[in-house]
């Protein structure tokens, strides 16, 4: 029989590894062995497709022909002295702007 102490001691390493489990959110992408599992990713995004908007001033209006012609799902403008996260995201398009509001680069992630 188990004394009230290990008891307690259980439930908590169970909450705490229940915290740990998957969202479920993940989906598929097929591989010509198997299918991988990809977690976060929504779309396939590609900065090539979009860098003729480099040198050209954003506006906010550009944003669905960004996504639409990177495949993105999310963008995301970069303007100087903001902070932004550090997470990678593969269904993203970064646009990095200049002081001027100049776009510079255009990445994924």
């Amino acid at each position: 029989m188990l004394t009230k102490r290990k008891m307690l001691l259980t439930l908590a390493g169970s909450a705490l590894l229940a915290g740990c489990a998957g969202t479920g959110d993940a989906q598929v992408q097929k591989d010509t062995n198997r299918d991988v599992p990809i977690m976060g990713m929504m779309g396939n995004c590609d900065a090539s497709e979009v860098e003729q908007y480099l040198g050209r001033v954003y506006d906010d209006s550009m944003e669905a022909g960004l996504l639409s012609a990177s495949g993105a799902d999310r963008l995301r403008v970069k303007r100087p002295g903001y902070m932004h996260t550090a997470d990678h995201r593969e269904d993203r398009l970064n646009v990095e702007l200049d002081e001027r509001g100049v776009i510079t680069d255009v990445t994924c992630g």
